[in-house]
């Protein structure tokens, strides 16, 4: 992976800005939010104006698929939380109906 300034440098008319160059810079965006204005400038230089649209696309289904992955693991914890604490009510209710027929005399 290259550094912020190679990025930049290397952005010209003929950068193909696919999948790989739009994960670069939502990793430098999420570093160093500044930069995004920084490319999105150059790419104005460029009158590359079809590639902000593009990495806005990516940008977005970006964030809706980790939202769902977050979704999906509170979701899993919350089960998990619910399940653990039924197994503890039900282990605590077993072991005072335990004790409790400990201490009951045999004849009862």
């Amino acid at each position: 992976m290259v550094n912020k300034e190679e990025f930049l440098l290397e952005l010209d008319r003929d950068t193909f800005c696919g999948y790989d160059w739009c994960r670069h810079l939502y990793a430098y965006q999420y570093a160093d939010p500044a930069f995004l204005e920084q490319v999105y400038a150059r790419l104005d230089e460029l009158n590359r104006h079809r590639v902000k649209s593009i990495y806005a696309l990516y940008l977005r289904l970006e964030t809706e698929y980790w939202s769902r992955q977050e979704r999906e693991a509170g979701e899993w914890l919350v089960k998990r939380i619910e399940r653990d604490y039924e197994r503890q009510v039900r282990k605590n209710a077993d072991r005072r109906t335990a004790q409790f027929s400990a201490g009951l005399p045999q004849d009862w």
